[in-house]
This record gives C-alpha cells, structure tokens and sequence, in this order.
C-alpha cells in the first residue's frame, strides 16, 4: 500500500536537484510578462472572521481564501508537503496605552500529496487529526472554513473593557525541505500572507 511522504523521489541527491529546480522556477515569471505572474503569484485573504461564546470559552469561525501559486501547486504536485499557519490574537484595548494581549493561537495544517494515487491530505499539526481528499480544490474548501475553534476563556474578557481579535493566514517557509528554503524566500510566489484581518468582539 502507498505510503504518504512528503517527497518520495529517490535518492536524496535527485530530491535536492528537484527541490531546487522547483525554487528556481519559482523565482521566473511565467512567459515573461508581469501581470501574469501577479495572476498565477498566489494571494492568501481572510474574508470574514468572528469570536463567539460558546460553553466557557470564545469560539472563532472564519472564512480564508487560499489561493496557491503555481510554484505551490508544482512542488505538491511533485511531493512536497506545505505548511499554512493561521495565527490569532485577543487583545484588550487600553486607550493611548498598548493593548493588551490576552491570548495568541497558531494553528498549522500540513498539506501532504501522495504522488501515486494523486490523493491529498490535510493534516491538524495542533490536534494530529486528518482527512484525505480525492482532489486538491476539495482540501482547500474544507481548510478555509474555520469553525467553533477555541481561543480564549470567558473569564477573561470583563464586561468593562473594549477587546479586538486579529486573524491572518501565512505560509510556513520554514517547513520546507531545506534546498527549497532560500530560493522560496526571494520569491513572492512562496511568501505569502494574507496580512491581519481585525475586528472589534462584541459581547
């Protein structure tokens, strides 16, 4: 039976000229023009994000728009598992003070392709759960919508103070295989953020 890898392309030398390949391909705008690497550059969003008592906690739902680059999509296409990052932060406003930062979540999806079957796997770094998928577009519906995730107790948020919560999605380059890391970072292709999405929680 396949097993997942991240890569599965022989021997260690080949992967590393792969891997470098896929980095250089990365950097070249495809056919030469600019706005066609801007379309096929790849662009992360948050569209909507809220917070939510739910039990003794608040909850965060959101939606997030993950559009890959083409140089993502070859590097899965040929192995390479990616990393997503969605970080969020509760904060208690202050006035002409800093504000206050009540609590910080990071939550890490690693999307693994097994490149015999052509099958996809979102993995929960946080919690080790997994779900396979027959197609890539199916994982990326499923990991933008963000539902009922815990972030921060009741109890922390009195009723006599402003709070705002941020969230923003990022690509982890740090997680790449290592030829891969120094090329991924000069290409915009591979540093993408969708920057924060912020919001005023009302209670």
């Amino acid at each position: 039976m396949p097993r997942w890898r991240s890569v599965d392309l022989g021997t260690h030398a080949f992967r590393q000229l792969v891997w470098l390949a896929l980095g250089v391909a990365a950097l070249c705008p495809i056919g030469g023009h600019a706005e066609q690497e801007s379309s096929h550059g790849g662009h992360f969003e948050v569209e909507h994000a809220s917070l939510r008592p739910d039990g003794t906690s608040y909850v965060a739902d959101a939606r997030i728009n993950f559009a890959f680059s083409d140089a993502n999509l070859e590097a899965m296409q040929n192995g390479v598992a990616l990393t997503v990052i969605v970080d969020i932060e509760v904060r208690r406003e202050r006035g002409q003070w800093w504000a206050e930062t009540l609590a910080v979540r990071e939550i890490r999806y690693r999307i693994e392709t097994n490149v015999l079957t052509g099958r996809y796997r979102l993995r929960n770094l946080d919690d080790g759960s997994m779900r396979n998928y027959r197609s890539l577009q199916e994982l990326i519906v499923t990991l933008g919508h963000l539902e009922s995730v815990p972030i921060v107790a009741l109890e922390r948020l009195s009723e006599d103070a402003p709070y705002t919560a941020r969230m923003r999605a990022r690509l982890d380059i740090e997680a790449l295989p290592s030829p891969l890391r120094p090329i991924a970072y000069l290409s915009p292709g591979w540093r993408l953020n969708s920057g924060w999405f912020e919001w005023r929680i009302e209670r």
